[in-house]
């Protein structure tokens, strides 16, 4: 009976030992991978740009605060801001276990309690929260695991397996309240599979749920639009539900995003992100016609931009006005802008330094 016990106390602590794995020997190594690209982009001299954009001594300083930042985020995320909820997760998981194993048909009932105040709970009532505890442990099993064979654990990603085992748990509490007022005649089979199923929803349909909440009970402005990630060669829904994962949920919000940090968060190799980022901002300046730019064979990208304002290529400027229909002067004026602006050196400088598989 002890061994039963032991195992389910090491299934609730599994959460916590693969944030210590991930913590003290996965993060160590994706920081010191980080660390030699900054180092490279810090000592790289761009001798074409040398007499144009932004100064280089300021993009050096801007690299160099952004390692030392880069240090300290990589501490907070996975160390202490990890480990909260890594251990507040255990400890869900030790209450709703101990809560399912009371629900279980026992005779004597008590013998395989974990805690013993449990055992005065109807066991009827739990049968339902039992499936959905279950059905929520599964499902974050998979999930951590998969985010853990990609060494992507973050903190995000416990507060996520958080959400879904308090929000399953509660709508199996709910569906078993309203089917005994309202007698609905469902079979507990049927109320039981519900609560497990539940969640197994897809985290693209709760964000998408939310959305239509959020635009149906809140107040909207037409007049702003939002630009969708998807715009953004490379990224599909599902790196779309990644990105909204660490805050980000707009074009516009990766555009302001920082590059290393981001990379911090994510599994995503930091020249992959550079490039998104790098298209938001363009995206940002040209919303409505900068797919147009890839029927003359211009990429999409603020740092092509810069390149053709230091090179003043007027040709180049003529036929870029001709196809997106906006006046070449105006159109040089935000390449130059592009040009001189600091967090496009740094991203230009990042991308130039990296190898292609970083």
């Amino acid at each position: 009976m002890y061994r039963f016990q032991l195992a389910l106390v090491i299934l609730t602590l599994l959460p916590l030992m693969m944030a210590f794995i991930g913590a003290f020997a996965i993060t160590p190594k994706r920081q010191k991978s980080m660390d030699a690209t900054l180092d490279a982009a810090t000592k790289t001299t761009i001798d074409k740009r040398a007499t144009g954009g932004a100064p280089q001594l300021s993009v050096e300083e801007a690299l160099q605060r952004t390692r030392e930042k880069l240090s300290e985020e990589f501490h907070s995320l996975y160390r202490f801001r990890m480990l909260v909820p890594a251990t507040f997760l255990c400890i869900l998981y030790f209450c709703m276990l101990s809560l399912g194993v009371s629900a279980l048909p026992l005779n004597p009932p008590s013998d395989l309690y974990l805690y013993e105040p449990f055992k005065s709970i109807d066991r009827h009532f739990l049968i339902n929260p039992a499936f959905a505890a279950l059905g929520a442990y599964v499902f974050n099993f998979g999930f951590l695991a998969r985010r853990g064979y990609m060494a992507d654990v973050t903190k995000n990603a416990y507060w996520s397996c958080i959400n879904r085992l308090i929000f399953s748990v509660g709508f199996a509490i709910a569906l078993s309240m309203a089917s005994t007022t309202r007698g609905w005649g469902m079979r507990g089979e049927t109320l039981g599979f519900i609560s497990f199923a539940v969640a197994f929803i897809p985290r693209i349909a709760l964000s998408w749920l939310r959305r239509a909440g959020t635009d149906y009970f809140g107040e909207r402005d037409d007049s702003v639009k939002e630009l969708s990630l998807q715009l953004i060669q490379g990224i599909d829904i599902w790196k779309v539900a990644r990105l909204e994962e660490e805050g980000i949920e707009s074009v516009q919000n990766l555009a302001t995003a920082n590059a290393v940090t981001l990379a911090a968060k994510m599994h995503y190799p930091l020249r992959t992100i550079v490039d998104w980022i790098d298209q938001a901002i363009l995206i940002q300046r040209f919303p409505d016609k900068f797919k147009l730019l890839n029927t003359i064979g211009v990429p999409v990208s603020a740092i092509e931009f810069a390149w053709m304002a230091n090179r003043q290529d007027d040709h180049a400027f003529s036929l870029i006005s001709q196809t997106l229909g906006i006046d070449k002067d105006l159109l040089i004026l935000t390449a130059t802008s592009l040009d001189e602006d600091l967090y496009v050196n740094v991203l230009w400088r990042l991308w130039q330094s990296m190898e292609p598989d970083e």
